[in-house]
């Protein structure tokens, strides 16, 4: 099994809270059990510091693009036309946006940036893989 817990979300000690419930729920664990695990504070720990991620940064920078940036982005990656066509203008922080309906609501981010032209599976998953690597 695989805990997905979102520090960058959520403050340290809710996610630290989560980790140890779902640990329970797993190995089937009284919680009262759990609460002899030592609490590590990140500030003490620079290695689990939110803010020692460079990822963290590179996502804030990317919401900050331009929407020529972001268009310079759509040729680099060479995404198809129609779906640029669908998106622009659109800058780092509707980039960012579109990452999160497409976590959230996949069927309504295909339906949605495949428009009423055919646009290909292949250049569909060329874009979810490139904005995926950006927020990733």
């Amino acid at each position: 099994s695989k805990i997905f817990i979102n520090f960058t979300k959520y403050d340290y000690d809710e996610c630290f809270r989560r980790i140890k419930h779902e640990i329970s729920t797993i190995f089937k664990i009284e919680e009262s059990n759990l609460q002899n695990i030592p609490q590590i504070n990140p500030q003490q720990n620079p290695q689990i510091s939110p803010q020692m991620n460079p990822q963290i940064n590179a996502e804030d920078d990317i919401e900050k693009w331009s929407e020529i940036k972001v268009s310079e982005w759509f040729s680099e990656k060479n995404i198809n036309n129609i779906v640029c066509e669908n998106l622009l203008p659109c800058d780092g922080q509707t980039l960012k946006q579109l990452f999160e309906i497409m976590q959230t609501a996949p069927e309504f981010f295909y339906s949605s940036i495949s428009s009423e032209r055919k646009v290909s599976l292949r250049d569909l998953a060329n874009f979810t893989k490139e904005l995926k690597k950006l927020f990733k």
